[in-house]
């Protein structure tokens, strides 16, 4: 009998400790999980404070700067993300999406500012 009891106490001792560790495994795991990203809202709430700080503009000004910009980002991010296409392809579309992006940056800002943000190497 005690034999029998001692064997019960360690089987349920080791479903305990598996329970716990899985529990402290999934825990650990969501918890870095989130401490790594930082939301969308945060990081462009700062590039629009970079920018305003930068360019010195008020707010509404680094918003659509930085609206911009997060879309261009997207679209390299697509251009170098095609298979289909060759390098010389990918520098022909690079090159007229940075284009775009500096004509409509134009009609925003100033020369002065323009330049500035040209100097950085804002991509």
């Amino acid at each position: 009998m005690k034999i029998l009891l001692k064997a019960s106490i360690i089987i349920l001792n080791i479903k305990q400790m598996k329970l716990f560790l899985t529990i402290l495994v999934l825990f650990l795991g969501y918890s870095n999980l989130n401490a790594q990203q930082i939301p969308d809202s945060l990081k462009f709430r700062a590039q629009q404070f970079f920018y305003q700080r930068l360019l010195h503009i008020d707010s509404s000004k680094a918003r659509r700067v930085a609206l911009l910009q997060v879309d261009h980002k997207d679209r390299v991010k697509d251009v170098y993300g095609r298979f289909d296409l060759n390098t010389q392809g990918k520098a022909k579309i690079l090159s007229d999406l940075d284009s775009t992006r500096l004509s409509k940056l134009a009609q925003i800002l100033d020369p002065k500012e323009l330049n500035i943000l040209k100097k950085i190497g804002s991509n």
